[in-house]
């Protein structure tokens, strides 16, 4: 076991503790569990310089999944196929700028309510 896992394994029984994932668990507890590394992985994937790297030649590639790897406390990471969310996001998607946010609501119409 990677010590990444040992550590979220570690956090979500802190946050549901054995024999009582009746009354604590959700999925907020277990999110809760990554979200330090999750946070330090997503300023890479949004760093125009990071994602640089993840498209560059195989060494720049090497130089982003150590970082990464660090990040994860994970000395020998590297990205697996399709079941690895950094190698999936690799392929497609790192050579884009990233995303801007979604609206968390629909536009504001004002007080009364849209017209009719």
């Amino acid at each position: 076991m990677a010590l990444n896992q040992a550590v979220w394994n570690v956090r979500a029984f802190v946050f549901i503790p054995k024999n009582t994932e009746q009354e604590t668990f959700s999925a907020s507890r277990l999110f809760a569990a990554i979200y330090p590394e999750a946070i330090s992985i997503a300023a890479l994937l949004g760093s125009p310089a990071w994602r640089r790297l993840a498209a560059g030649d195989d060494e720049q590639l090497s130089r982003f999944t150590t970082e990464i790897g660090w990040r994860l406390c994970d000395p020998f990471y590297q990205p697996r196929g399709e079941r690895d969310p950094i190698a999936h996001w690799i392929e497609p998607d790192c050579w884009r700028p990233p995303s801007p946010p979604r609206p968390h609501s629909p536009p504001h119409r004002g007080i009364a309510g849209p017209a009719t």
